[in-house]
Formats: C-alpha cells, structure tokens, sequence
C-alpha cells in the first residue's frame, strides 16, 4: 500500500504518509499487563498506567492525561535508549527514576489542580484503587501531602531502589575489572 495515512492518528502524523508492505509491524508495546493486588510495592512496575512513546523529532519529554494510560512522549534517540534497556530488570529501577518518577510527580501536581477532570481515566481509578485498599481516600490524601512525597510511595521509594541498582550495576562492573 502506498502514501498510507489515516485521519484518527495522533496528530504529530498528521500530514505524513507510509509505504506499507503485507507483514510490516505497525505497533509494538513491550509492557506486559499488570493486574492490581494488594501489595505494598504495586507500583513497582508502573507499567499498567504509564505508556511510552516515541515523538517525532528532537522534542523535550512530556505527558499527556487525555488517554486511558498516562503517555509518556520521548524523543527518537531518548526512546531509542529507553528501548534499548527497559527490558533488562536491573535497570527498571534507574529508567523508573528518571522518566517515571517525575510525570508521576507532575500528575500529583495536576490533579492536585483538577482532579475531577480525570475522575473517569483508567489510570485515576487505579490509583484510587490503590488507596482504597489501604483504606485512604486518594483524593483527601492528594489534598494533604505533597507531589514528590505522594509519587515516591506510590513507587516504593524509586530514588533509593535506583541508586541500589546504579551500585550493584558498579560494583558488578568493578569485580569484572
């Protein structure tokens, strides 16, 4: 098929057109679904409500709240790296770190402003979930306690658990020397 396009595409493809042969490969996702149990650590692979995608050109990271996961736009060569190590377990903890951990803390941010415009998405209910199995209510605890602090125990204390992974990662690479 030549000069694809398709007007329901996100709009950074707008205007673009594909050459498409039988078998080409038009969408990969590498998460793996998580279903939420109660677990202290359940935002240790965040994967269920975070999406990472590639973005056209060299653009700063950002977010966007308007789909059923919270999207995480990388340019191609930050995407490119991210693919390259995000499939390795020592180094989920570092990548959650660096680009999870701070749209998590701009989400807090957000919905601290206006929670009520993403009452309904997929990602608010599950961490409302989250807090009703703690028996909190996500919303009053949002109210009381700031973003960072909110982002990093609904991870686990990411900072602390990257930190021990860039250690063991070193001290592997110093024994190897």
């Amino acid at each position: 098929m030549k000069a694809f396009s398709c007007a329901d595409w996100n709009d950074e493809f707008d205007g673009l057109t594909f050459d498409l042969e039988a078998g080409n490969i038009l969408a990969y996702d590498n998460f793996k679904p998580l279903t939420l149990v109660e677990d202290p650590n359940i935002f240790k692979n965040v994967d269920s409500i975070f999406s990472v995608y590639k973005k056209l050109g060299n653009a700063l990271p950002d977010f966007d709240l308007t789909e059923q996961k919270i999207r995480i736009g990388l340019n191609s060569k930050d995407y490119n790296l991210y693919r390259r190590y995000c499939a390795n377990p020592s180094m989920q903890p570092i990548l959650n770190a660096m680009i999870i951990l701070p749209v998590l803390v701009a989400v807090f941010d957000e919905l601290k402003r206006a929670a009520q415009e993403h009452e309904s998405d997929a990602w608010f209910l599950s961490l409302t979930a989250v807090y009703k199995r703690r028996s909190l209510n996500f919303v009053d605890v949002l109210k009381s306690t700031d973003a960072l602090t909110l982002a990093q125990a609904v991870m686990g204390s990411p900072i602390t658990q990257a930190l021990k992974s860039i250690a063991v990662a070193l001290d592997d690479a110093t024994e190897d020397s």
